[in-house]
């Protein structure tokens, strides 16, 4: 009934864990298929074991070429109607497949969209909430109105209405084949983000349930805390793809408004990555303002100078306020000051 894919890279830390709170779990019509991206640690040696050891275990062997060719990989593998991505470095509950296939023999939808813990550097659980607490199953009409007027953002800076991963999501193979079958494979930073919402807006239901299933570890070697450097030239691959894909979408003026405010968002982790580089480096003050004055223009660039209405946020905290307020500007340089003067500390420990 469930294809459970794990693209893998460097992973053997976690990895045994990972694979064995799922692969006790699975019954004779479940598959685990692992997708070993090239990695160079022991990573190929432990998916070998459990492939050899269990049937419905596939591993699939390939050079390095990044996630989205890792899942598309794993798609190919794919004999069951629903599949989940599952990271690495994660793991779930021990009866998280029995949940989901309850699920969906009751309700049969098309996504399937659950609760999640973080798992901390000091081994501590905390429960991430959702902004949508419903338990029940919605129809096309409903995830129009509901759901896709608030998916990419919600409140506050920043609350997605529906975060963008794919690990607490099952979800249907055709939906996910087709979403793959135009993503460009550079993109790293936002690619959960383009699937998933292509699949929210083509699916007929949802199922959504306020339960934890799945455990989301914190580790310095993650994709997403290890970001690349050229955040905003990957923004702007990203952004021009969303343009190419939701162009009707966007001509409703609230589903433009969320999605400046999501630019804005991703910008701003593109900015305080810039922040960092800067404030770490050894050059001279006036160098640093020069380098501060570049990366105001890379900005107003990415967002192609548009400004955002104060009205288009909503609760948001002083401190967010003045964030958007500065990056709104473009005042980049008293944003660093701001930021600096709140990180100074920890960024020393570094």
């Amino acid at each position: 009934m469930i294809s459970i894919i794990i693209p893998i890279y460097n992973a053997e830390q976690y990895l045994d864990s990972c694979i064995r709170s799922l692969v006790h779990q699975i019954s004779y019509d479940d598959q685990i298929i692992l997708v070993n991206d090239g990695s160079k640690d022991g990573s190929y040696d432990i998916c070998c074991r459990y492939s050899n050891e269990y049937q419905n275990v596939i591993l699939v062997n390939q050079k390095n070429q990044g996630v989205i060719i890792a899942r598309k990989s794993g798609l190919s593998k794919v004999n069951n109607p629903y599949v989940w991505f599952v990271d690495a470095d994660d793991f779930v509950e021990r009866d998280a497949i029995n949940e989901i296939k309850n699920k969906i023999k009751l309700y049969e939808p098309d996504i399937l969209w659950f609760d999640y813990l973080r798992y901390d550097k000091e081994n501590k659980y905390k429960k991430e909430l959702s902004h949508f607490l419903f338990d029940k199953i919605l129809n096309k009409s409903e995830i129009r109105k509901s759901i896709i007027p608030k998916m990419l953002y919600f409140d506050g800076f920043y609350d997605f209405g529906i975060e963008p991963s794919l690990w607490n999501k099952v979800i249907k193979k055709k939906f996910l084949v087709k979403a793959y079958r135009s993503v460009p494979h550079g993109i790293f930073l936002g690619e959960d983000g383009l699937i998933l919402y292509q699949c929210v807006m083509e699916a007929d239901t949802i199922y959504r349930f306020d339960k934890a299933l799945y455990i989301y570890r914190e580790t310095t070697g993650s994709v997403t805390q290890n970001r690349e450097r050229q955040l905003f030239e990957q923004n702007k691959l990203l952004f021009s793809y969303w343009e190419k894909l939701m162009g009707d979408f966007f001509k409703d003026i609230a589903n433009r408004r969320q999605f400046e405010c999501y630019k804005m968002y991703l910008n701003w982790f593109a900015v305080e990555d810039n922040f960092i580089k800067i404030f770490m480096s050894k050059i001279h003050f006036i160098d640093k303002i020069k380098q501060l004055n570049k990366l105001k223009i890379k900005y107003k660039t990415s967002m192609n100078d548009s400004k955002l209405k104060i009205s288009y946020w909503s609760n948001l905290t002083i401190p967010q306020f003045v964030k958007v307020f500065l990056l709104n500007r473009g005042n980049i340089i008293s944003l660093y000051i701001i930021w600096r003067i709140g990180n100074y500390r920890s960024l020393k420990r570094k």
